[in-house]
């Protein structure tokens, strides 16, 4: 194909779908975020528990200054005497794809002009485009987490709706503020669960059209949010690359060195801005490195310990003289409270009948266990957790994603 094409440049749906954008890295990179914070929690929790606890901004956070370096970095420039014209995110730019501004008219070749420089001769990313893309990129998939999250708070998700007859009673249940304000908040998250199901269809269904009609070279955008601000994803040239690694090269700059002009020692200021530019651009670029090679070994160890394939590293029953170990017994099981549901606050006086729920002392219906091992009704037991967070009898702290519902 000719590089002169304006098609040369397209990217592939296949490398459109490969870079996943920034919902792929955070699928990714968020679990590996999230083990070696919870990690090092354990070992310093005064400090780092806030940080585990708050996973979700902290991750949006560090993607923000991510992005923002690779958005910025090859936008124009104005430390070297030819701007350079491009601009895109993390992931693009590990997979050689760049962002500029959708051309309508086709650009024309002037004598002389190099290949590869005339298709982005005037797409050059604007702070306003900069601007948008981070927020495409980073706040928009931070509040789709957060919804998603709450939806599942609700109970809106497909597990808990799976054998319950109503779904909206446990947020009825939940709701003991009886205030105006109170109600209407509670009308508000009623109507956010309901309606929350058919967003998610419509962005999922928006992002196929999308996708089938770039397939098919019927639109240059790849994403709706793309064709909103006007931005369209292209492959870099081999006359962008060595104008990048020009670029980068011409930033290298001793923070000792001398002016150019004087020959005198700069002063300290402009020396610390020096190392600290110095020290950033090669963190940053390092990442390209750090980041997947972070989610590989996480991945690797997760394999590695996945429950599937055990027996490579469950040591044997017994050891090479065949002396045998004990076996592993199992935990202690946990006794009534006398605060719960079967106790009077000093004793325990309400003894539940084998094969009845301790809540409602009717038979079980839609059995579920909760982690002390006590099995109640799905809806009874869901309304408790939602408003207490806790096991009716034993009072050990639970939440909605430790109840499993028992069926057969």
């Amino acid at each position: 194909m000719d590089p002169m094409d304006e098609d040369f440049y397209r990217p592939s749906f296949f490398e459109l779908v490969a870079q996943g954008g920034s919902d792929q890295l955070r699928e990714l990179l968020g679990p590996v975020i999230r083990y070696v914070t919870s990690v090092f929690a354990q070992r310093y929790p005064r400090y780092l528990l806030k940080l585990v606890n708050h996973h979700d901004e902290l991750f949006a956070m560090m993607m923000y200054f991510i992005e923002r370096y690779y958005l910025k970095n090859w936008s124009t420039s104005k430390h070297s005497s030819t701007p350079v014209d491009l601009g895109g995110s993390f992931a693009e730019s590990f997979y050689g794809l760049s962002r500029r501004r959708h051309c309508i008219a086709k650009p024309v070749s002037l004598p002389g002009s190099s290949p590869g420089s005339v298709h982005n001769s005037s797409g050059r990313l604007a702070p306003r485009d900069v601007r948008l893309s981070l927020i495409l990129l980073v706040v928009i998939p931070y509040l789709r987490a957060k919804a998603a999250e709450l939806h599942e708070t609700l109970g809106g998700g497909p597990a808990n709706d799976l054998l319950d007859d109503e779904p909206e009673r446990s947020l009825r249940l939940s709701n003991t503020d009886d205030s105006p304000p109170g109600r209407i908040k509670a009308t508000a998250l009623l109507c956010f669960k309901t309606s929350y199901p058919y967003f998610r269809a419509i962005t999922e269904f928006s992002r196929l059209i999308f996708g089938l009609r770039y397939l098919f070279g019927k639109s240059p955008y790849w994403r709706a949010s793309q064709a909103y601000i006007g931005i369209e994803i292209r492959r870099m040239s081999p006359h962008e690359q060595s104008r990048m690694q020009h670029e980068l090269d011409s930033r290298k700059i001793s923070p000792f060195a001398r002016d150019s002009s004087t020959g005198r020692m700069s002063d300290w200021r402009i020396i610390t801005s020096r190392a600290w530019n110095m020290v950033s651009r090669q963190f940053f670029e390092s990442l390209k490195v750090l980041l997947p090679g972070s989610i590989f070994c996480f991945k690797f160890l997760e394999w590695w310990y996945s429950s599937s394939d055990t027996s490579r590293y469950r040591p044997s029953l017994s050891d090479f003289n065949g002396t045998e170990f004990p076996p592993i017994l199992p935990p202690v099981p946990l006794k009534p409270h006398a605060g719960g549901v079967l106790g009077d606050g000093t004793s325990l006086t309400k003894p539940v009948a084998k094969g009845h729920c301790p809540l409602c002392r009717s038979r079980l219906a839609n059995a579920t266990a909760a982690p002390s091992g006590w099995v109640y009704c799905y809806k009874c037991i869901h309304s408790y957790v939602v408003e207490f967070q806790r096991c009716p009898v034993t009072l050990f702290p639970t939440n909605l994603t430790n109840l499993r519902k028992i069926v057969g």
